[in-house]
């Protein structure tokens, strides 16, 4: 209550006070005080104790009867003040009430029905009259006149968002569902999705939203919210839809509502009932993504950064939606490509595993974009050893589907993510890396696969040895292409090669030969003095290298 409501009803409450005491006092004082059993003129009210007969010696004043030497004297200046401070008193009781509740919320329900065209329909819903309007008072034709001016308030494109949840909320209080449900529904669907309207959550919104179904409340918030949303009124629509009772039917809205979640914005009454179905909501959005249009894709998969981060369980919707847009990275579209990012971040760690595939083929996309990004999230992505473990085994196994940029990249990503020890990777790329001539992707494939001769990271020999006999094979075919895969084998001998002596032969012979180009000699003279320099390092660098072919 007001200061000002105060001070009125407190003079209301005094001058009621006086005035009742003072009209008692002039009406009943005489009678309560038993006056009326003595003989007095009712002129001047002279005692007539000791006259004999009816005659007032005082005034002259003479009574009809001995009844009426009897009468009760009656102040009648003061009865009229004092009703006159009563009805003031009651005025100020009234002034403090309309201020608490509106100046008409103290005529009668009926009243300020008819009186609607000129004070509105606010004073309806006041709660003064609220135990009225609850009452059996309130008839059918009275509360469909009150739907009837509720639902014009909230059709009403011109009235003031504040005034319609003020009309809303008084119509809920009635505790009752509206008789034309339908138009009820729309139109306070239509207040709730207003994006100018910015009202506040509250009970009155949630039940409104739900009148018809969380269906076709999701369905409205597709159709009608653009691609300006504000937070405020997405929390209103997720309000009303993570509402009791949690069925199947609202898990499923409930994800197709999330088509209007801009990235990295989230609402944490959604998580929960994501994680205890999900199953039913990440599949909603896996349908929805396959059945969308090609402009409505990034709207589909705006939600799925902040909804993977909360996500607990893992269904193989989930790794569909993840899948397939690792796979839409390579589109041109910008938007698309910036959701498609956000989804395959690398904070999402594990949840990424089905993306990988994806990734790795990106890693030779004409879209340099999508190139880096691939290859960012490959080297940054948080994985336990096994998951590291199958990452390296697609980098492996689809090095030689790279183009040359693409096979430097997936080797840096290689090198980045090797733990050591590790256990050797079982994808064969021999029968690739002797088709490559890239010599700078030769040399970082050499040395990122087979660090040393006897045992290498993508492959691991049946039977221990000094030589790994794949990789020994692999040198020698190497050696027999002129060009960078000659180069980067006799390089790596050269380094390494101290248990492959049945190579030299080869090298002194690739060497010697007047077929072969100056490149390619020298290389493989190259090769052979280091080898010569670590098994004699005493020997004299300036002696002239025996070659023999």
């Amino acid at each position: 209550m007001t200061t000002a409501a105060w001070i009125y009803w407190t003079i209301g409450a005094v001058l009621g006070g006086v005035g009742f005491y003072l009209a008692s006092w002039a009406l009943l004082s005489d009678w309560l005080a038993g006056h009326r059993k003595q003989r007095r003129c009712a002129k001047c009210w002279y005692d007539m104790a000791a006259v004999v007969g009816l005659k007032c010696p005082e005034c002259g004043r003479e009574a009809k009867s001995e009844k009426g030497l009897h009468k009760s004297r009656r102040r009648w200046k003061g009865a009229a003040l004092g009703l006159c401070l009563i009805v003031a008193g009651v005025l100020a009781q009234l002034a403090s009430w309309g201020m608490l509740r509106g100046w008409y919320a103290v005529l009668p329900v009926r009243l300020q029905i008819a009186l609607v065209p000129w004070i509105g329909p606010d004073p309806i819903f006041t709660s003064a009259n609220i135990g009225k309007v609850r009452g059996a008072s309130l008839g059918d034709a009275e509360f469909a006149a009150i739907e009837a001016l509720t639902i014009q308030v909230l059709e009403d494109s011109k009235a003031d968002p504040w005034r319609k949840e003020s009309v809303l909320s008084g119509f809920f209080e009635l505790k009752k569902d509206p008789i034309d449900r339908e138009r009820f529904g729309t139109a306070a669907i239509g207040v709730i999705l207003d994006s100018n309207s910015g009202i506040p959550r509250s009970e009155a919104l949630v039940w409104a939203g739900n009148l018809l179904g969380p269906t076709r409340f999701a369905q409205e918030v597709v159709e009608t919210l653009g691609p300006q949303r504000t937070s405020s009124l997405l929390s209103n629509v997720f309000e009303v839809l993570c509402h009791p009772p949690m069925d199947r039917e609202r898990v499923l809205a409930i994800a197709d509502a999330t088509q209007r979640m801009p990235s990295r914005m989230g609402f944490g009454q959604i998580y929960p009932i994501m994680n205890a179905d999900p199953e039913a909501f990440f599949g909603r959005i896996a349908e929805n993504l396959r059945n969308a249009k090609e402009e409505d894709l990034p709207k589909v998969l705006s939600p799925m950064y902040m909804l993977l981060r909360s996500s607990t369980v893992q269904v193989p919707a989930r790794d569909e939606i993840v899948q397939r847009a690792a796979e839409l990275l390579g589109r041109s579209d910008p938007e698309l490509r910036s959701v498609c990012r956000d989804v395959t971040d690398p904070v999402h760690g594990e949840k990424l595993l089905p993306a990988l595939p994806a990734l790795v083929s990106h890693l030779s996309s004409p879209v340099g974009e999508t190139r880096s990004w691939a290859k960012r999230v490959l080297t940054r992505l948080q994985l336990s050893e096994g998951s590291n473990k199958v990452l390296l085994e697609l980098l492996a196994s689809r090095f030689c589907e790279q183009d040359p940029q693409g096979r430097l990249d997936a080797l840096e990503v290689f090198r980045a993510r090797v733990p050591v020890p590790l256990t050797p990777l079982r994808a064969n790329v021999f029968a690739c890396l002797d088709t490559i001539d890239d010599a700078a992707a030769l040399d970082a494939a050499l040395a990122a696969f087979f660090p040393d001769e006897a045992t290498g990271i993508v492959w691991q020999p049946q039977e221990a040895g000094p030589a790994n006999p794949e990789l020994r094979a692999l040198l020698a075919r190497m050696l027999q292409h002129p060009g960078a895969r000659t180069a980067a084998a006799a390089r790596w001998l050269g380094e390494r090669g101290d248990a492959m002596k049945e190579l030299r032969t080869q090298l002194a012979a690739t060497a010697s030969h007047t077929s072969r180009t100056p490149a390619d000699r020298a290389a493989a003279r190259d090769a052979l003095l280091h080898i010569r320099d670590r098994e004699s390092p005493t020997a004299d660098v300036l002696a002239p290298l025996e070659v023999r072919p």
